[in-house]
């Protein structure tokens, strides 16, 4: 049994002030969070998923045949999000399937350049990136076989898009790329 009297309930303008309040800035919060996801959907970024386009490269022929060398692709994501270049792999008619690595060009304190393991190639949304000499490539073991203009295919794995195939244009040493 209880034995604290009840105290009736009463009109009180401080609780119902606070209570106003406390709901207008949850209903203004609201608003803004909703104005703004609007906003972004109709410019296009909303659930806008990575668009990968890779553009005809050109590999670089080695002046010693056989050893290793560097692939240059230009890669254009016209998504709204960023993918990752995560594999890739040669397939040509004269050696079989391999792998090729990404790479990045450095250069060490007494200018002497190298390469360097780069694991993925981020592809920022709206971005394009474009592969050379200075920057991020794609390093394989060249073919003997291979000769100017001859035309290599490459497996190109993205980590959103899938897999992308694209041509590179066996180029001697020393050739300025086509515009």
């Amino acid at each position: 049994m209880n034995t604290t009297p009840s105290t009736p309930w009463r009109y009180d303008r401080t609780g119902l002030a606070d209570a106003v309040r406390t709901g207008a800035v949850a209903l203004l919060v609201g608003v803004a969070g909703v104005s703004g996801l609007s906003a972004w959907a109709l410019a296009g970024h909303a659930g806008s998923p990575a668009r990968i386009e890779v553009r005809e490269g050109r590999l670089l022929l080695p002046a010693v045949p056989g050893s290793p060398t560097n692939a240059y692709f230009a890669v254009v994501n016209t998504g709204g999000a960023p993918d990752r270049l995560v594999a890739a792999t040669v397939l040509t008619a004269t050696t079989a399937t391999s792998a090729a690595e990404i790479t990045q060009h450095r250069m060490n304190e007494v200018n002497g350049a190298y390469r360097e393991d780069g694991g993925a190639l981020t592809v920022p949304a709206r971005t394009a990136v474009a592969m050379s000499p200075f920057g991020p490539a794609l390093t394989v073991r060249a073919s003997p076989l291979w000769r100017p203009g001859d035309r290599v295919t490459f497996v190109l794995d993205f980590e959103r898009t899938g897999r992308v195939t694209v041509d590179a244009v066996v180029t001697p040493l020393g050739v300025a790329p086509a515009s």
